[in-house]
């Protein structure tokens, strides 16, 4: 189906790795790390990855419109950290909704994990977003983002196994 949104695996193309590196550079505000993204630091990233990397393309069609991840996996925790960045101009629009709720199936079903966790700053609104997927509010880390001249907090987030199976998410 053409305008439905679906995952694929991330690998090295460089016209998707190039338009990831412009939306993390116009994103910095909600990223971990606020440094210049280059093309030649995507393709490192993606050669760089193992099979604990698990990186996803979100698509719709064959239009790149963003993309997700489960990082720090740990399978004998049954834990990873979950991920995900919405091209500007797609924002707003339910595809992030859809494409959590894809990875967080895969996440439960395909690898069996038990815990899904995540870190949102607050120098976004982005809380909001990951509490309408279903997510459980974990805790406050204080000063953990320097942006624009001053330390912003974070939320700490999670979704166990359990919970998503009850959710109608």
């Amino acid at each position: 189906k053409m305008n439905e949104i679906y995952l694929e695996p991330i690998k090295y193309h460089k016209s998707r790795l190039d338009l990831i590196a412009q939306w993390r550079n116009e994103s910095h505000e909600s990223l971990r790390s606020s440094e210049y993204t280059s093309p030649h630091g995507q393709r490192a990233w993606v050669e760089s990855m193992t099979a604990m990397d698990i990186y996803y393309y979100i698509l719709i069609g064959d239009q790149l419109i963003g993309y997700c991840g489960l990082d720090k996996v740990s399978l004998s925790n049954r834990t990873a950290e979950i991920s995900m960045l919405i091209g500007p101009q797609y924002r707003k629009k339910g595809h992030g909704l859809k494409a959590v709720k894809l990875l967080l199936q895969r996440a439960f079903e395909i690898y069996q994990l038990n815990l899904v966790f995540g870190e949102v700053y607050w120098t976004t609104g982005n809380w909001g977003f990951w509490s309408r997927c279903g997510f459980t509010f974990e805790g406050e880390l204080r000063q953990r983002k320097w942006w624009k001249g001053k330390y912003y907090n974070s939320t700490m987030f999670s979704m166990t196994e359990e919970e998503w199976k009850q959710s109608s998410f």
